[in-house]
């Protein structure tokens, strides 16, 4: 699973520099503020998705540790007799199953955050794009300094507090 989040970053670093590229600024105030909401959203749902990759991630190490123990425990059966051994096969079963489902459930989520933090990549650059002057000017300002962070967590926290003194 490792390799899987290497590889879904770096997608998502593809789509934040695709949607840099394509974002078009708004027109009017109306829209800015729009995009703005939209942002606090997009981020709180990423934060959501975040946490469930944690959690899956938390299941995928126990799942792991009780696989890993039925590997080094194997089951023997007498001659003739594979019944012996039936319960440790339905097992076997049960966890690659099971390990099946947390790829599946993991990949759900990378795939989940891959397309939301391209979202919110394309409206920081539209937020970046806008110009407005007037009344909005200090608070546009403000806004595209939240637009400016490395960090999603960190821009949706400023963008909310931001919000809070919106003209």
């Amino acid at each position: 699973m490792k390799i899987r989040a290497v590889v879904a970053a770096a997608f998502a670093a593809l789509f934040l520099f695709a949607g840099a590229a394509r974002a078009q600024a708004p027109t009017t105030i109306g829209e800015f503020k729009s995009i703005v909401l939209d942002s606090i959203k997009t981020g709180q749902a990423l934060k959501a998705v975040e946490s469930n990759i944690v959690d899956v991630t938390n299941r995928w190490n126990d799942f792991a540790g009780r696989a890993q123990y039925h590997q080094e425990h194997p089951c023997y059966y007498e001659p003739g007799h594979p019944e012996q051994c039936a319960q440790y096969d339905q097992e076997a079963k049960d966890l690659m199953a099971e390990g099946n489902r947390l790829v599946q459930e993991h990949d759900g989520y990378v795939a989940q955050r891959g397309y939301i933090t391209s979202h919110f990549g394309v409206q920081m650059a539209r937020l970046k794009l806008a110009k407005f002057f007037g009344a909005f000017g200090p608070w546009v300002e403000r806004v595209q300094n939240c637009a400016r962070m490395q960090s999603i967590l960190a821009a949706t926290i400023c963008l909310a507090e931001a919000w809070e003194v919106h003209p």
